[in-house]
């Protein structure tokens, strides 16, 4: 779903313009499952369907670094948690 100049003051986000040219390409590369392995919501709110793949390598990267900044942090003691 693209980000639509209309509902910029709902979502927060810009509204994007896209052409026709690009819009039946992404369409049409959906369609042929290039798109099968990433997940549905880097689909949502894009322009072009290549910033699917942008949002997606985005998202790994924000995976690879906080799984980095956990392994630094050392362990808390049981002690501490809350136990319903």
């Amino acid at each position: 779903m693209q980000p639509f100049f209309t509902t910029e003051q709902f979502t927060g986000l810009d509204g994007k313009q896209v052409s026709l040219k690009d819009s039946l390409d992404g369409c049409e590369r959906i369609l042929r499952d290039e798109f099968k392995d990433i997940d549905e919501s880097n689909l949502y709110m894009i322009g072009t369907i290549d910033e699917a793949n942008a949002k997606a390598d985005t998202k790994v990267k924000t995976k690879d670094n906080s799984k980095d900044n956990s392994a630094s942090k050392p362990p808390s003691d049981a002690k501490d948690k809350y136990v319903a």
